[in-house]
């Protein structure tokens, strides 16, 4: 019995006189990083409501969609800006051409940024087909385009 006691002793004693380590985080960030679509442009706080701005900058009239949204498509006219607001979390934003001078459209890309939930997005003309289709508000926080 008193030698149960001691070595349950000497093991508290010996586990409690260690110190953890630190581990300090890598600077410059892993090498591993590759930008894709499977990673996020901007971020958002996915626990309020968020705003986008579409701002069409393609020369061409475009049509946008809110996928949480039971509305038909809508105009987007070349220069213009639109606001919606009120965005749920996991929402998706289309914005696609249908321009019959072209077959099959045009393709579009996005530069987005985001501020307290307010998010724009600048379409512009891409360069290679498909393009840019849909603004991805993710619930996690991020924004994601494919």
């Amino acid at each position: 019995m008193k030698h149960h006691l001691a070595i349950a002793t000497a093991l508290v004693a010996a586990l409690g006189a260690t110190t953890p380590s630190l581990a300090l985080a890598q600077n410059p960030p892993a090498q591993t990083y590759e930008p894709g679509f499977w990673q996020p442009v901007a971020r958002y706080n996915p626990n309020s409501r968020a705003e986008v701005r579409l701002v069409n900058r393609t020369g061409r009239t475009l049509f946008y969609d809110l996928t949480s949204d039971d509305a038909t498509s809508r105009r987007l006219r070349p220069g213009a800006t639109v606001l919606m607001t009120n965005i749920r979390p996991d929402s998706y934003v289309l914005v696609y051409s249908e321009d019959t001078s072209e077959q099959g459209g045009f393709p579009v890309e996005y530069r987005v940024s985001a501020d307290a939930n307010r998010i724009t997005a600048t379409i512009s003309r891409g360069a290679t087909l498909p393009g840019d289709q849909t603004l991805h508000l993710h619930g996690n926080g991020g924004i994601f385009v494919y």
